[in-house]
């Protein structure tokens, strides 16, 4: 850890930006693109994928004024070594005129680092990776989709700032995720919104968006995507640079041209009070796919007022946000960017700033000469503007006699609240911690038979390493059906299956016994058919059992369920036909009887546990599906159903997991007339679904590249990918060894093994030095979900005081830590009150994420271990924010 000291006084403040002007002499011309650069080097044209080559051809030939990166610069992490090897090569070769944003991808290395090492200075603050700056008349702002983008962020506050002080005719902006979109797999995102209206508000006229590998331009619209010609603002998402192509779904309203066949950048000209835009396609002809022109909302002010008086529009005030509150932050080492320091003025004559004007602004420059020439800057938070935070700065420096010095970057807002912050802060940086540890709930898993009618083996409830804690249990209930049923393949007319005996309950007892002494959790499922082939089964009849004899085995499993929710992850459905996979049933194939079990299971299993069903079509017409965001964890029947895949990387349905039909049935409609077809259709199904329940399952047979670690076949896209994409949280690990041994092979086994579920990182946090009984304890403690996928069972998160003989636990309310998705950063702000009755003394900080259960709340090994070097206490299973804070 690292500490570092500032200090706060929170009032509102006048501010200023630096910009970088361009001189022209003609119209400027850009270039955009975004999702760009495969890690290999493609020369071939006729290739449906990584056309980096010929588009970086595309842009020579146009010969720019500048270029505009849209996100996902750098394929598939954004990896320093890949951007020399791969980006270097092709865009890189306008480096020197190349303004970049960052996408999702660039952001799988920890905080962008190797997108942020590559382009330097260019892509502004490390800690931020957004700016702005002038091409001709225009106004540009690069923003960062992948840091907090909220409504109440300071990077939106920044936005709104930058907007207000820049009075061009023309602006426009650009980020990675586009706020509207046709596309199939990622379509509109609401959560950029908040950018999307600050362009609105603050009249810009373009924005610019990749993400989705095709190219869309919309009519000037509003942030609700209604149309408004004179007043909107045109958005053209431009993720066809090189990467790969995505397909479209329904088209928007305001949509205006849409286009998948083929790669391309846009070139924009940007003229006094208007554009032209052309979509240029990478082919030798250039052909020009898209053409137009449009007018800048500001030009019909400028034609009634020919020297009109710039004004700044006031910036719209913040309502302060209730403590504790979440929203993603920027997670990278603050670096101060060169390109934004000062010139020193000379100090004299009231127009310090040498701009003409004499005002209060003279003020700024006289204290910015002044500390120049000591190698220092007013700008103390490095936060692109001069306002009072930074004068209380210096003037307390002053008065203490001393030289102030540049100050980082505080994580936390600046806006004013309710109640005062303390004067002397304390920040602690952490290191990011590389290796592979155990975290419960998440991971690979064993896979073990348990007969319920036999001596339990214990080594069947065991990890196989040690950063393991899943053990998938398949109970087996074959003794428990009507034995004649191996000897005919109709269904008995009389059937006599048994009912569970106390022996077969007990050794059920005994197995979630055994996980809780050892520190594990079950992945169960209730098996009557061992699959084909098998002893039970000689003549292939499938024999299950009737529906009648599964819900009296369920209402009998109803006590062991409801008595060990603590150790049980998830359930998977289960009963229905080879391994309980619910595909070649004797007795169940009818819906009704499949509904019937899984209502009933979501009856018996206690509320706080969900259930995974074998396909997502039986999800969709049982509960209608996928699950929306707002009805996530929420306790209703949909928002329990996650979705195990049996058959992952097999073939491209994974063995008929995405397919609307089983054995010539159709199940759902669902996917019907989907403009991607059936097969990506549930596979869009799947990705929303498990952003908000568990997907699992284990791996099929060895089909590469489909089942390699990485792909550049667009239909094939690897292992990693199809993980991410479908946010796995857990993985047999002991079938196919062979599809698992070519991970090994190929070197991603770490990785996969380090992102299974949910990986979270704290960045740094502001903490307090000093304590006094009875009053606030109030904390911001940036972090980051770097997994595959979030967590799915609720656990609370505390803050701890911990010395050698007293320890004080603070429940922060309101915190779920299952909306921390995968590959985003959050910051958690918090305001506590300390007991009066608190012990003076030095003092441990910790951050606890027990489990939620009373009987494992204390137990180390069921506790969230964050991935930093130096903070784990393994004994109190705490995360050490600070491991010496003084209570007075």
């Amino acid at each position: 850890m690292k500490k570092t000291f500032f200090i706060f006084v929170v009032f509102w403040v006048s501010f200023y930006f630096r910009t970088k002007v361009f001189a022209q002499t003609v119209d400027p011309v850009i270039v955009a693109g975004g999702d760009i650069v495969c890690n290999n080097l493609n020369t071939n044209y006729s290739s449906t994928t990584c056309h980096q080559k010929f588009t970086a051809d595309t842009i020579s030939w146009i010969n720019p004024t500048a270029v505009l990166t849209l996100g996902d610069n750098q394929y598939p992490d954004g990896l320093l070594t890949d951007y020399y090897n791969y980006y270097d090569k092709t865009w890189g070769l306008f480096k020197n005129i190349t303004y970049p944003s960052p996408g999702n991808h660039d952001y799988h290395t920890s905080g962008g680092s190797g997108y942020y090492s590559y382009f330097g200075e260019r892509a502004g603050d490390p800690t931020k990776g957004y700016y702005s700056f002038d091409i001709g008349s225009w106004h540009l702002i690069s923003l960062n989709g992948e840091i907090d983008h909220s409504t109440g962020s300071q990077q939106v506050a920044w936005l709104r700032q930058d907007l207000a002080a820049h009075n061009n005719v023309c602006t426009l902006g650009y980020w990675h995720e586009p706020r509207f979109s046709s596309g199939s797999l990622h379509g509109s995102n609401s959560g950029v919104a908040p950018l999307f209206q600050a362009m609105y508000d603050y009249k810009a006229d373009v924005v610019l968006n990749g993400h989705d590998h095709l190219y869309e331009r919309f009519a000037p619209q509003n942030p609700f995507g209604v149309k408004e010609e004179s007043r909107g603002v045109r958005e053209f998402v431009v993720g066809n640079a090189g990467k790969s192509l995505y397909s479209f779904g329904s088209y928007l309203p305001t949509s205006e041209k849409g286009y998948n066949g083929g790669y391309g950048v846009l070139k924009l000209t940007l003229h006094p009070t208007s554009y032209d835009w052309q979509l240029i396609k990478d082919d030798p002809a250039h052909t020009v796919i898209d053409s137009g022109s449009g007018t800048c909302i500001g030009a019909e002010q400028v034609s009634q007022t020919p020297t009109p008086t710039p004004t700044l529009t006031p910036t719209p005030s913040l309502t302060p946000t209730p403590t504790p509150t979440l929203t993603p932050t920027p997670t990278a080492t603050p670096t101060p960017t060169p390109s934004q320091t000062f010139t020193p003025i000379p100090i004299g004559g009231g127009d310090a700033c040498g701009n003409g004007n004499v005002n209060i602004e003279d003020l700024k420059c006289v204290l910015q000469n002044w500390l120049a020439k000591l190698n220092n800057s007013v700008d103390q938070f490095q936060d692109g503007r001069i306002n009072a935070l930074d004068f209380s700065v210096v003037l307390k420096s002053l008065k203490a006699g001393v030289t102030p010095t540049s100050m980082p970057t505080p994580t936390s807002s600046l806006t004013p609240t309710p109640t005062p912050l303390p004067e002397l802060t304390n920040k602690i940086t952490y290191t990011a911690s590389s290796i592979d540890f155990a975290n419960p709930e998440r991971g690979f898993m064993k896979q073990s038979s348990v007969f319920v009618d036999q001596t339990l083996d214990l080594a069947k409830v065991r990890a196989l390493q040690p950063s393991d804690t899943l053990v998938w249990i398949y109970f087996r209930l074959d003794n428990y059906r009507d034995q004649r049923d191996d000897y005919g393949v109709q269904p008995l007319t009389d059937y006599h299956g048994k009912l569970l005996d106390q022996a077969a309950l007990n050794t059920i007892e005994k197995v979630f016994d055994t996980a809780r002494d050892r520190g594990l959790k079950l992945v169960i499922r209730f098996v009557y058919n061992p699959g084909p082939k098998s002893s039970s089964d000689p003549l292939k009849v499938n024999p299950d059992v009737p529906l009648s004899l599964v819900l009296d085995h369920i209402e009998q499993l109803k006590p062991a369920l409801q008595n060990n929710m603590d150790v049980i992850a998830a359930m998977q459905a289960g009963f229905v036909g080879h391994w309980g996979e619910w595909h070649s049933s004797k007795y169940l194939n009818n819906l009704e009887s499949r509904k019937k079990i899984t209502d009933t299971l979501l009856t018996v299993l206690p509320s706080e546990r969900m259930i995974l069903l074998r396909y997502p079509r039986y999800e969709q017409v049982f509960y209608g599906g996928p699950i929306p965001e707002a009805q996530a964890f929420t306790g209703t029947n949909l928002s329990r159903i996650g979705i195990h895949d049996d058959a992952f990387l097999k073939d491209d349905t994974d063995d008929g997991t995405f397919k609307s039909n089983a054995a010539g049935t159709k199940i759902s409609t669902y996917c019907d007339n989907s403009s991607v077809g059936e097969t990506q259709c549930w596979k869009n199904f799947v990705y929303q679904n498990s952003r908000y329940s568990p997907f699992g399952g284990e791996a099929s047979y060895d089909n590469p590249p489909r089942t390699s670690c990485y792909s550049t076949d667009v239909s094939s896209p690897g292992a990693i990918a199809q993980m991410e994409n479908m946010h796995w949280s857990f993985i047999n690990n002991g079938f196919n060894t062979t599809v698992l041994n070519r991970w090994v092979d190929e070197g991603c086994m770490p990785d996969i093994r380090r992102r299974l579920g949910y990986r979270l990182e704290i960045k740094e946090a502001f903490l307090p030095e000093k304590l006094l009984p009875g009053n606030s304890l109030s904390v911001s403690v940036s972090l980051k979900n770097s997994g595959f996928a979030s967590m799915y069972n609720f656990r609370p998160v505390y803050l701890v005081l911990q010395s050698n003989n007293n320890r004080y636990e603070l429940k922060l309310d309101n915190i779920d830590p299952r909306k921390w998705e995968s590959g985003k950063s959050y910051v958690i702000n918090s305001s506590v009150n300390l007991p009066i009755s608190v012990v003076p003394g030095t003092y441990k900080l910790a951050l606890w994420m027990p489990d939620s259960s009373d009987s494992l709340k204390n137990k180390p090994a069921y506790s969230v271990r964050f991935a930093n070097f130096d903070i784990w206490d393994e004994v109190l299973g705490f995360n050490i924010l600070d491991p010496d804070i003084l209570v007075q």
